[in-house]
């Protein structure tokens, strides 16, 4: 919209003093052809950003394709695999809370008594030598370290990268983790039996 700015003589001395002027608003209207055109881009506009949208998603899906493997560890620690630690046994008692496993990740929720648990150490041992069983099988041991003599109950959790437990000739293994709990002021070993399917 444009204006038009008119000289203060051609209007009558009483509507009007040396500082006021008057603007009149003139209308220009534009080509039809241009409005189309106009309103025919701001249709088509979304549809450009949704296919440039899509676009950049499939190059994103690219560039990770072609990060090695190894490179990419959205789990925490890896199991270790270790015929003499196993075989030495647990160190200290813990509590388990809960245990699962999601996609390639062991995710464990456990307890214990001491002060903050920062100085805490938590290990996943395998044996190294899976059983001849019918079933896939891997054995593990939990090793857990605790030098704090707070009697506070501590609550914490750790995440383990269970891809080197993979065996070549299935597409699952039970995992059988043994692990030293702490029950009502007595210890005593308990195995627990997950199945990893990848």
């Amino acid at each position: 919209m444009d204006f038009i700015e008119l000289p203060r003589e051609i209007f009558p001395s009483k509507i009007h003093n040396e500082q006021h002027r008057i603007v009149i608003k003139q209308p220009i209207f534009k080509n039809r052809r241009s409005i189309e055109r106009t309103n025919k881009m701001k249709m088509i506009r979304p549809f450009f950003h949704f296919l440039l949208l899509i676009f950049i998603c499939i190059i994103s899906s690219c560039l990770e394709d072609d990060v090695p493997s190894q490179l990419v560890n959205t789990c925490g620690e890896p199991v270790e695999i270790s015929p003499t630690k196993y075989e030495a046994g647990h160190v200290d008692p813990m509590r388990m809370n809960s245990v699962f496993i999601v996609d390639d990740c062991l995710l464990i929720d456990y307890s214990g008594g001491g002060f903050s648990g920062d100085t805490w150490e938590l290990e996943l041992v395998d044996s190294g030598n899976p059983p001849q069983t019918l079933m896939p099988t891997r054995k593990l041991r939990l090793i857990f370290r605790d030098s704090e003599d707070g009697e506070a109950l501590i609550e914490k959790s750790a995440i383990f990268d269970v891809r080197d437990l993979r065996l070549t000739h299935s597409d699952f293994v039970l995992l059988q983790i043994a692990v030293l709990q702490s029950e009502s002021g007595s210890n005593s070993e308990a195995i627990l039996s997950l199945k990893y399917e990848y």
